[in-house]
């Protein structure tokens, strides 16, 4: 559980560190699967599946972070920051 932030920016800069982790995440779990396509054994695929199945659970563990951290993110009134628009339901990974 990550602590509430002090200020906006450093809200922002969490959301966006988390999201920047997250696009990693699926890049490397892109990689496994071509991995895994490219494997003739049955116990090389199944090694390449099991390391794609521990970069899912970081991804569902640092979204559940990236949630927490809009939600702080939201704590902060709009008219205090002219460059916050948008909302969370916009953001795209």
């Amino acid at each position: 559980m990550l602590k509430p932030a002090p200020s906006y920016e450093e809200a922002l800069t969490r959301v966006d560190e988390i999201s920047a982790r997250i696009h990693e995440l699926d890049d490397e779990m892109g990689q496994k699967i071509n991995q895994f396509l490219e494997q003739d054994g049955l116990g090389a695929s199944w090694s390449v599946l099991n390391q794609r199945e521990s970069l899912g659970r970081e991804q569902k563990r640092l979204i559940g972070q990236w949630y927490q951290a809009v939600n702080d993110l939201m704590l902060f009134p709009p008219s205090q920051h002219e460059e916050r628009h948008g909302h969370p339901a916009e953001a795209r990974f």
